[in-house]
């Protein structure tokens, strides 16, 4: 008998991410149930890990049902914010020395 080759931890998040963009999964049960169907056999304990380390919330779809959705990438981030939040956090002060600051 061969044993089946599990997909490695970013591919199996990849397919967790897949499926629940493409399904109306609303319990750890049927993202279980999803994966096997997809050949990718888990344990309870490891969807949960990476529910968590996806960030996946539970969000009402049209039909009023909860439902695993992925966070929201919508919003795109001002590379600004992103550097002021930095240098707010991080930096002391910037002072420049030709070229480099």
């Amino acid at each position: 008998m061969q044993s089946e080759r599990q997909p490695s931890k970013p591919d199996r998040q990849r397919l967790v991410a897949s499926l629940v963009e493409r399904l109306r999964l609303g319990t750890q049960q049927e993202l279980i149930g999803a994966l096997a169907g997809a050949g990718c056999r888990v344990t309870q304990a490891t969807v949960s890990r990476d529910i968590h380390e996806l960030g996946l919330v539970k969000a009402r779809d049209p039909l009023g049902r909860l439902r695993y959705v992925l966070p929201d990438r919508d919003r795109r981030l001002d590379p600004r914010e992103t550097l002021d939040s930095l240098l707010g956090q991080f930096g002391r002060r910037a002072s420049a020395a030709q070229n480099v600051v």
